[in-house]
């Protein structure tokens, strides 16, 4: 399993695409918010979804304005915990989401685990158990150092029905990208040029 790791550990450039943010503040200061990015696959490297979640700053006077101009209650993205996807793990996903499976499992027990060599995390996504928010959907992650075994960082996340329907469609779209990669006729393979590509002929009637 891949590794979750907060936003001080060292990252790879990859081509990704746009980040989509839920963001969730309340008035307690204990909000959290959900970032969620596509990296596709490239004849190298497998597609993944990079899901990040990071805590309210607490603090009322700390507040980012949007492009639009509203004001918006800040978050602690240094403080972040990341956790990478494989098209397989996006794909159980989409399971809970669309309603066949009612939570991510690890055998018989729920929820995803990745562990790295710092660390061990585990990942919950789950239909709620609650009758009055039927359609929502819970995210959390939990991490420990290995170093640290008490110091559990846990962060969470309700998605909303709609926020829930929407994350759904916007994973299906996603999922022919994470397993082929964008496609672009006009790019030219290794040694070639554009008008060079190899062709399949016509078949000879």
């Amino acid at each position: 399993m891949d590794t979750t790791q907060n936003s001080n550990a060292s990252t790879t450039q990859r081509a990704r695409t746009r980040k989509l943010t839920f963001y969730h503040p309340n008035a307690n200061g204990n909000g959290t918010a959900v970032e969620i990015e596509v990296a596709p696959a490239t004849p190298d490297r497998d597609g993944q979804v990079f899901v990040s979640i990071a805590p309210q700053n607490p603090n009322p006077e700390n507040v980012v304005v949007t492009a639009s101009g509203k004001q918006c209650s800040a978050f602690f993205w240094k403080n972040r915990l990341c956790v990478k996807l494989s098209f397989q793990e996006v794909a159980e996903m989409l399971m809970v989401l669309s309603g066949k499976s009612k939570a991510l499992l690890h055998g018989s027990k729920e929820g995803l685990f990745h562990a790295s060599s710092e660390a061990n995390t585990t990942v919950s996504f789950k239909q709620s158990e609650d009758s009055n928010h039927a359609g929502s959907i819970f995210f959390g992650v939990s991490r420990s150092l290995k170093s640290n075994p008490d110091s559990r960082q846990n962060l969470c996340f309700n998605f909303s029905p709609a926020e829930a329907f929407g994350l759904r469609m916007a994973l299906e779209q996603s999922m022919a990208i994470l397993a082929f990669g964008i496609f672009s006729p006009f790019t030219a393979k290794k040694g070639l040029k554009p008008q060079e590509e190899s062709i399949a002929p016509a078949d000879p009637f």
